[in-house]
Order: structure tokens, then sequence, then C-alpha cells
């Protein structure tokens, strides 16, 4: 069984190497798009890894990973850019450890997930809300929810501000999917036993209809074959009877490995799905970006161009973002596309 740490370095390996983005439509034509504004500039960057960034609707960008400081200056792990890419100096800062996933909710508050116990001075185990401000909102407190050495990778907010999260204990070899109230505590209602064994959680995806879409580089639940992707019901009951479309994992974080880290729905209730893995074959034709209809049946119809990064392997899409003309923008570690 590989160690808590060694997991987590093909998982920092990967990410370190989100490089590229483009502009896709969400059918079959492609373009790329400039994406790069001489207005700002956050000089020399991080000195570490950024995973997660949240536009304000004033124009700043909060910035969580693990780093020390942004442009020479000091800022552990947290940060907020003003709209012309300068360290923001007002913004509380700071977590005792890295944040690997934030999630705006439609309140504006900020869901931020990690291996920290300490956010911003209040004690906050793995898990915790910002306010808009960027300060730590104290009437959300998962306290034991989330115990300690588990570290946070994944977040999902539903409709009525129920909080999914994505969890992996020490050993790394297996996570759990966990449901959190508006207050942080655990919900009794959810199932928060399943296993998901193999690898990661990486992505969750609500349904309209509630259910949950989980990806990520697990090839079992419960016992039951799960091949990077699984179904649970809104209470959080497996679902056995479906079946990824997913071919079998194996060697994950190779370059021959399947895994989802990215997935989104689209209006007509498709999911769109971003990573790295096989659908017909064993080690030919891997795809970095695929599309579940509605009934999560292989969307034959949907094509794209091929995405490089090596010789031998297409890269990964590890970041999807839709826009209202109907494209999004991916990200991930791929240097060309289409050529």
């Amino acid at each position: 069984m590989r160690s808590h740490t060694q997991w987590l370095q093909k998982v920092v390996r990967v990410f370190t190497l989100m490089t590229a983005l483009f502009s896709i439509s969400a059918t079959t034509s492609f373009s790329q798009a400039s994406l790069f504004d001489p207005t700002f500039n956050i000089g020399s960057g991080a000195n570490g890894t950024v995973y997660g960034i949240v536009p304000q609707d004033d124009g700043k960008v909060i910035v969580g990973g693990s780093f020390t400081e942004i442009s020479g200056q000091p800022c552990t792990n947290l940060a907020r850019l003003n709209a012309d890419g300068r360290l923001d100096t007002t913004f509380p800062q700071g977590t005792d450890g890295a944040i690997y996933r934030m999630l705006k909710q439609p309140d504006g508050k900020i869901l931020v997930g990690g291996a920290f116990t300490n956010l911003q001075g209040v004690l906050r185990q793995r898990i915790g809300r910002l306010h808009t401000n960027g300060t730590v909102d104290m009437s959300f407190d998962a306290g034991v929810a989330v115990p300690e050495g588990v570290m946070v990778l994944t977040l999902a907010c539903q409709s009525d501000e129920k909080v999914l999260v994505g969890t992996v204990p020490p050993s790394g070899a297996f996570s759990f999917l966990k449901r959190l109230l508006p207050t942080g505590e655990l919900d009794n209602s959810f199932i928060q036993t399943n296993v998901f064994l193999g690898s990661y959680i990486l992505a969750i995806c609500i349904r309209t209809n509630g259910s949950i879409l989980v990806g990520g580089g697990f090839n079992q639940v419960n016992g039951f074959s799960a091949s990077a992707l699984a179904l649970v019901a809104t209470n959080g009951v497996l679902d056995t009877e479906f079946a990824s479309p997913i071919q079998t994992i194996f060697a994950y974080g190779s370059p021959y490995g399947s895994g989802i880290y990215a997935m989104a729905a689209l209006s007509d209730n498709s999911i769109l799905m971003g990573g790295g893995f096989f659908r017909d074959g064993f080690l030919t034709n891997k795809l970095v970006l695929a599309k579940l209809t509605s009934s999560l049946a292989w969307d034959s119809s949907f094509t794209i161009d091929t995405f490089n990064s090596e010789p031998l392997t297409p890269g990964y899409v590890m970041a999807i973002s839709l826009q209202t003309d109907g494209k999004m923008i991916l990200g991930g570690n791929f240097q060309r596309v289409g050529g």
C-alpha cells in the first residue's frame, strides 16, 4: 500500500503541471482564446503551487494553495490579489497547512478545504468558510466532522447549502464522501461511510434530480466496481446499477492511469468530464475530455481535437469552467491542441 505522502506527491505533481488554458465549444467546434490581461500583473507570482482561485465581484481574486509568498511578499497558503494583480495587504492571510480546494457559494461566501487546522488564527479542521470580506465565518464549524490527519481535496455545494466533501485519510489509498449541514456539522441523513478504494475523490457533480456523480482515481466503492466514476443518491446510498463507462484504472498517477479530475453539468443535464482516461482499448485511445448524456450514457457524438503534452500521452484536463456563450475554459497539463 502506498503511503499518504506518495499519493499526495502524485496529485501535487499533476496539479503543478496545470500550464495551459484553452476555450472550447461544448459541442464540437474548437477555438483558442487569448487570455493575457496586461492590466493584471502579479510580478513573480507565488513561490509554490496555487490550487484554488476565486474571483470576487469587485474584481479582486482570492487564491489558495501551498506557498509562503507572492511577488516576494509574505503570505502563507491564502491571499487576496487586487484587481491589478498586486497583493492585497488588508486581507487576513494565512493557514498552517495547504489549501487544495476553494468554492464560492451563491451568497458569495467561500468554502476552503485542505490540510490545515488553523484558518486565519481560528481553529478549523481541514475545512472552513470565509465571508465576502475574507474573514472567517464563525457560523460554519465542521468541528470533528473531518477527523485529524484527514485532507479535504474536493468540495461541492448543494442548492440547500449543504456541503459535499471528498476526504482522504492518512493512508491515502481510499477516500470518503461526506456531507455537512450549512453550519458545518455532519448531515446524519446522508450515508457517510461509502469507501472509495484505490485513490482520491477529485470531482463531485450534483445533478438536477439530487443524485451525486463522483469522479476521481478510485476503482471500487464498497466492493463494487466503479472505475473513476460512481453515482450515489441524494441520501448517500450507492447506486450499484450504475456502470462506469471508463475502463479499469491501473497505475494511477502514471501516464497510463485513468482518473476524472473535473466535471461540469450542462443545461440539458449532460455531464462534461475532464481528466485522463480510457474508453476503448487498454493502452490506446486515451481521452482528456468526454461527455455523458443526461441518462449518464456515453455521448459518442461529442468529439474534440487532440490534446498533446508528450509524444506518447495526450495530457490531462483538470479544470472546466463553463461560459454563458456555450463555450468552456479548460485547464490542465497540455501544451498543444489539435496539432
